[in-house]
C-alpha cells in the first residue's frame, strides 16, 4: 500500500497481474500467429508492458486502456463481448484454487462487499461501492476516469466471480455510465438466483 500512496491517483496504475492475465487470453483467443500480429498494433512501451509485466509491480493504466481499445477493435470488430470475455477470463484465472474452494463456501453477499478490496488488488485509482439487497445488487465505480472500455471488462469480471461462487442466472446490465449518460460514475444492476 505504501507504493501506492506515492504514485500519482490521477495518472492510476494498474498490477502486472492484470496484464499476464490478459496476455494469456490474447494468446489463448488468437494463438502465436495473431498474438504476434495484435502486438504490431500496440506502441512499443505498451508492447513491452504487455510482454514483461511483473505480477506484483504496477504499469500505467493508460497502457492497459490502449490493449482493451486495441482488442476491442481488432478481436471485437467494435463489439464491447470480447472485452467482457477478458473480464471474465480475468475473474475465472484470479480465483486460485484454494480461493475457488473458499468461494464456495461464502454467500454471494459476501463475495460481493469484498468487491472493494478485489478492485484494490488489480489497481489504485477509483472506488468501488456495493449495495446488497435480496437476490440483487448495486455495484458503482466512483473516480475513475480512465475509459469507456473498462465498464463491459467490469461486467464480465462481476458476472464470472458470481458464477465461480456458485450463483446461478447472475445478470450484470450497466445502468449509469459515466461516458454514455454523463454521469458522476459508472452503476451496475446486477441480480443472481
Amino acid at each position: 500500500m505504501e507504493i501506492m500512496d506515492k504514485m500519482n491517483e490521477e495518472k492510476g496504475y494498474g498490477r502486472g497481474v492484470i496484464w499476464n492475465f490478459i496476455k494469456k487470453w490474447l494468446r489463448k483467443k488468437l494463438g502465436d500467429k495473431g498474438f504476434e500480429d495484435f502486438l504490431k498494433n500496440l506502441s512499443k512501451e505498451v508492447r513491452e508492458t504487455l510482454l514483461e509485466a511483473k505480477p506484483k509491480e504496477w504499469y500505467p493504466e493508460e497502457h492497459l486502456r490502449r490493449v482493451l481499445e486495441t482488442s476491442m477493435e481488432q478481436i471485437g470488430k467494435g463489439d464491447e463481448g470480447c472485452i467482457r470475455e477478458i473480464g471474465a477470463f480475468i475473474a475465472r484465472e484470479s480465483l486460485s484454487t484454494f480461493l475457488k474452494f473458499l468461494i464456495k463456501f461464502a454467500s454471494i453477499p459476501m463475495v460481493l462487499r469484498r468487491m472493494p478490496v478485489y478492485w484494490r488488488r488489480y489497481t489504485n485509482i477509483g472506488e468501488v461501492r456495493v449495495k446488497i439487497g435480496k437476490g440483487k445488487a448495486t455495484g458503482s465505480l466512483w473516480k475513475h476516469d480512465k475509459g469507456r472500455v473498462y465498464c463491459p471488462m467490469i461486467e464480465g469480471w462481476i458476472k464470472e466471480s458470481l458464477l465461480c461462487a456458485g450463483a446461478k442466472e447472475v445478470e450484470v446490465r450497466e445502468v449509469k455510465c459515466r461516458y454514455r449518460d454523463k454521469a458522476d460514475h459508472c452503476e451496475w444492476e446486477i441480480k443472481w438466483h
